[in-house]
């Protein structure tokens, strides 16, 4: 697989998981959010399940970093939902897109490499393009503080993703450990808040295939059969363009106004993208 299709693949990987958010907005006013993350990644642990069985792949190689990028996984989701409690949907798309430059700074603590002149410009870049397409941070709260804790998470999970794939593990069994491990921290959220598990409403049985199927199972495994060659600073850059597909549908399906200032934070965004591959002079590549 050359470059630019694994680009594209995780360009895909963010338009996937930007049509989650009018989908997770909807499901989530009448299905409790730990029931949710239960359900999805159940249904997303299972055919990779199968794939492991049918590989018979060791499901337990390297399950210590499975089981951290796991709960780092989980953590991804909960603060961000516990967050939209309180906070605007502009705001935690802004402070979680904020991994984009967590990223960097946890790989650096982790003692990987630190990231080059191209990288740290394209974060900056990819940073503005997000506050011209969010607006930004207005009223700072609780809410946006508990949301941090998902823009860390997302860096951490990505840092140890791409650990465990360079120390030889294989990408299917990473992403069923990761993906396994949310679904039991979701469940145990069903039964410490007594939430109702199995949903009464069909568009709910929908949703959750949706989320389960294309959104985690392969999204997740794309995102970590790519990673697998990739810098995981590019990685970062490159689905941090979330919430521009998240817009995208919005405006297709009349949620939101077209907004030409919005238009031009995402466009801004998909240049940070291009960035690393421009030859500058002065400026080290990647």
């Amino acid at each position: 697989m050359n470059k630019l299709l694994k680009y594209l693949s995780l360009l895909g990987v963010a338009a996937i998981w930007g049509s989650t958010f009018i989908i997770i907005k909807d499901t989530v006013s009448s299905y409790h959010p730990f029931a949710l993350i239960a359900s999805r990644f159940i249904v997303a642990s299972l055919p990779l399940g199968f794939l492991l069985w049918r590989k018979k792949l060791n499901p337990f190689q390297f399950w210590e970093i499975g089981i951290a990028s796991g709960v780092a996984q989980f953590m991804t989701f909960a603060p961000q939902a516990i967050g939209l409690q309180v906070t605007t949907p502009s705001n935690s798309a802004f402070i979680t897109g904020l991994f984009v430059v967590f990223t960097p700074i946890i790989n650096f603590l982790f003692g990987r490499n630190k990231p080059n002149n191209k990288e740290i410009a394209a974060s900056i870049i990819a940073i503005i393009g997000l506050w011209i397409l969010t607006g930004g941070v207005a009223n700072f709260n609780s809410g946006d503080f508990i949301t941090i804790i998902t823009a860390v998470a997302i860096s951490v999970c990505i840092v140890l993703t791409k650990k465990a794939l360079e120390m030889g593990a294989n990408p299917i069994t990473l992403t069923f450990q990761q993906l396994i491990v949310t679904a039991v921290i979701g469940c145990i959220g069903v039964i410490i808040t007594k939430s109702q598990f199995i949903p009464s409403d069909p568009n709910i049985l929908f949703a959750i295939l949706y989320l389960g199927i294309m959104a985690t199972f392969v999204a997740f495994f794309v995102q970590n059969l790519v990673m697998r060659s990739l810098n995981s600073n590019i990685v970062s850059i490159i689905v941090s363009t979330e919430p521009f597909f998240a817009l995208l549908f919005s405006w297709g399906f009349g949620y939101e106004n077209f907004a030409i200032f919005k238009l031009i934070g995402g466009l801004t965004m998909l240049f940070a993208i291009i960035l690393p591959e421009i030859k500058i002079r002065g400026m080290s590549k990647a």
